[in-house]
């Protein structure tokens, strides 16, 4: 069905809209297991590359907006203000100058159906039938935890991780006014990734993010030490890490940290001494005491890796095992899940709340309204997407029975009862991760290792 757009163009701010782009996507709504979509109306013969080695490749919605005025900058929130944009010559990325925030414009988008196919299309300026998404930022960074204990997006820090959903909630608003962790406003993201690429799979078109770093229980240290800064395990399992990765070691099993907590593979080098062989694992710190069989296995990422490449999308290297950014938000998948504030699942079914304000967990009444479809009621590759006009950017899983190359690519936890949500998926979890990897199965006090949030 066309869409006359410029017919529909309405007034905004005060100047009448004559013309307004509109950018779009179909696909087949019956026996369309691929993950790719169709351009339509001016996204027609656009071309979306991300980068998969930091070298330049075309993508011609650089200069498009919504695209282009997605910007990192540096944020002030005492005297809420940005004091630079990237590209400044004061803007920080390491945080001495501020929260370091991406910018998501306003835009508006809307989703229609008819008996053959579903379309999304975005653009600058209202139309008849539009939703607007108002501006927002979002961290370029998981949130991590300076010294004195307050939340900051900043290159070169570990996330944070071990708190509950409202532990998070509390410690993000407590940043500055205004701020809090990332909510509904994290499905605007994934529309714009849509709209832009065209595809589901975001791991192809992006890349594949830290999803593919060691954590197993065999990586046991052969050989104890005191005061170094190194642990001896197998040649076979060191050659799974990567220098310049985060390592913690702990006391005979992963997700511990007792030893040696978020260090920096500095080197791996041979090991042979009497009967042992095998690779010396060498990492940064003050120096620990290692026991026969304690354990070293990959943590969180330090964050920067794709500060390198600006607003670029994209990774430096596409092996699992380097970092990936979308459009200023590095590690929007992979690495650490995230936390995904104002939503509950009561039953397999989502209730969203969009006044942060109100948000708290096991609520299902008041500002938290039902969505109208069901989530998916059992674990698996995701399939189709709910969708209800009342809530029209909040489409989660309905379905399941895809692979990792077809449908959504992304896999979808959940079970019965009350639920909160997190997403993207962690550093472990290979193909299943992605824009589209939801886990919908535990309840509101869970804590993890490998859990964070985002301001």
């Amino acid at each position: 069905m066309a869409v006359d757009t410029i017919a529909r163009a309405l007034a905004l701010k005060g100047k009448e809209v004559t013309t307004t782009k509109v950018y779009g996507i179909e696909r087949n709504i019956a026996n369309n297991s691929d993950t790719s979509w169709d351009r339509t109306d001016d996204a027609v013969g656009l071309i979306a590359n991300a980068t998969h080695d930091g070298t330049e490749v075309q993508n011609d919605f650089d200069n498009l907006y919504p695209w282009s005025h997605m910007k990192t900058v540096n944020y002030d929130p005492t005297e809420k203000m940005i004091t630079a944009t990237i590209g400044d010559s004061n803007f920080k990325f390491d945080g001495s100058n501020g929260q370091v925030m991406t910018i998501v414009p306003e835009f508006y988008f809307t989703y229609w159906a008819d008996d053959t196919k579903e379309h999304w299309q975005i653009s600058e300026h209202a139309i008849e039938g539009f939703t607007k998404v108002p501006g927002f930022m979002l961290g370029r960074y998981p949130s991590a935890k300076t010294t004195d204990n307050k939340l900051m997006s900043a290159s070169g820090m570990f996330p944070e991780v071990l708190k509950t959903i409202t532990s998070f909630r509390n410690d993000s608003k407590a940043v500055g006014a205004d701020f809090g962790q990332m909510d509904w406003r994290y499905f605007a993201v994934q529309l714009l990734y849509l709209v832009e690429y065209a595809d589901y799979n975001s791991q192809v078109k992006l890349g594949n993010g830290y999803t593919k770093l060691r954590i197993s229980n065999e990586d046991k240290a052969l050989v104890a030490e005191t005061n170094v800064n190194r642990i001896i395990i197998a040649t076979a399992n060191a050659n799974n890490f990567k220098v310049g990765q985060t390592i913690s070691v702990g006391t005979n099993a992963t997700w511990n940290w007792n030893v040696a907590k978020n260090r920096l593979i500095t080197s791996i080098t041979d090991y042979s001494e009497g009967d042992i062989t095998g690779k010396a694992i060498n990492f940064d710190g003050d120096p620990v005491n290692i026991a026969v069989d304690n354990v070293v296995w990959s943590t969180g990422q330090k964050s920067g890796e794709c500060d390198v490449l600006g607003m670029k999308s994209g990774c430096v290297a596409n092996d699992g095992k380097s970092a990936v950014i979308y459009r200023g938000l590095e590690n929007i998948f992979g690495n650490v899940w995230q936390f995904v504030d104002g939503i509950n699942i009561k039953d397999y079914v989502a209730y969203v709340c969009y006044n942060p304000e109100n948000y708290a967990v096991d609520k299902f009444d008041g500002d938290y309204k039902a969505v109208g479809y069901v989530n998916a009621n059992k674990e698996g590759w995701g399939k189709t997407l709910g969708h209800d006009a009342n809530h029209p950017l909040v489409t989660l899983t309905t379905d399941v029975g895809g692979s990792s190359s077809n449908y959504l690519s992304d896999y979808y936890y959940t079970n019965l009862g009350n639920r909160i949500v997190r997403v993207g998926g962690y550093w472990n979890d290979g193909a299943k991760a992605g824009l589209w990897y939801w886990a919908c199965f535990v309840g509101s006090g869970y804590t993890a290792y490998h859990i964070g949030s985002r301001l």
